[in-house]
């Protein structure tokens, strides 16, 4: 046999491989259907800047409010969930810990929290009290706790200390480990997980975040989750609640790790090898 019939075999092969894995059936998991039947829910977002507007966490890093800015004295979670189920919700996502590092339930991880707040004498669980009245009115509780930005730690996308001091990486590496193990365990099964902006690989330095989720919370639904969970579900490009058309449930990859990208280029793809749907 000469040699190009035997290279136009070879590629002929290869072509076809390619077009069975881009033809295959890529199916959403139970978790993923779940969650696109539930169709509506909430983010709750209640940090340092309700009590401080002027906070910007990235320009006043290693400035941040102190504890005893927080507190809220007429708190009402049943409130809030009351009025997210009147609204046609099923599920609804409290912000534990964003971006300023504080954590609205007393981790163990540090001091920058509600532990050491005047709410509730120091006393208070604001993730307590959502989870328990998500229960309450018959909504699906989720859980929002960033790992790739913590003013506190001086933390900043995707996940490294700005120090850049690699024993200190570790350590924080071992405080995401912490407060993620904390979430997961303490407040009873998630049916969503906001990562934001990512998680940041291991291989690239970050925490194996991907064996956690799957030992403690493996029916969650995981926004911009670690590659390689299989009920990830990625964001659709900006925070203006305005989804690019088309927007494909299948897509190339299941995650865009960095968080800022624009719209543009984030549509999936049809023949895409992962079902990963936009929220």
């Amino acid at each position: 046999m000469k040699k190009i019939e035997i290279l136009f075999i070879l590629t002929c092969f290869v072509s076809l491989i390619a077009w069975s894995q881009e033809n295959k059936n890529v199916l959403p998991t139970k978790a993923q259907l779940d969650w696109a039947e539930a169709e509506i829910g909430v983010l709750i977002h209640f940090d340092m800047q309700v009590f401080k507007p002027e906070y910007e966490w990235r320009r006043d890093m290693g400035k941040h409010p102190e504890p005893s800015v927080f507190n809220p004295k007429q708190l009402d979670t049943d409130q809030w969930i009351k009025a997210a189920k009147a609204a046609g919700a099923k599920y609804a996502v409290l912000v534990a810990k964003h971006c300023s590092g504080f954590s609205l339930w007393p981790t163990k991880a540090h001091e920058y929290s509600v532990k050491n707040s005047p709410w509730k004498n120091g006393e208070g669980d604001l993730v307590a009290d959502f989870i328990a009245s998500c229960k309450k009115y018959g909504l699906k509780p989720g859980i929002y706790a960033s790992t790739t930005a913590n003013g506190f730690l001086q933390v900043d996308n995707p996940g490294k200390v700005l120090s850049g001091d690699p024993e200190e990486q570790k350590r924080y590496n071992k405080i995401v480990e912490t407060q993620l193990t904390e979430l997961w365990t303490n407040y009873g099964p998630l049916f969503e997980i906001w990562f934001d902006g990512g998680v940041l690989p291991v291989e690239k330095g970050g925490f194996d975040i991907l064996s956690l989720v799957k030992k403690y919370q493996p029916n969650s639904i995981a926004f911009q989750g670690p590659f390689g969970y299989e009920n990830n579900i990625r964001w659709v490009g900006n925070e203006e609640g305005v989804a690019p058309y088309p927007c494909w449930s299948r897509a190339d990859s299941t995650t865009s790790a960095s968080g800022v990208i624009e719209i543009k280029g984030l549509n999936g793809n049809p023949n895409g090898l992962f079902w990963c749907p936009g929220e």
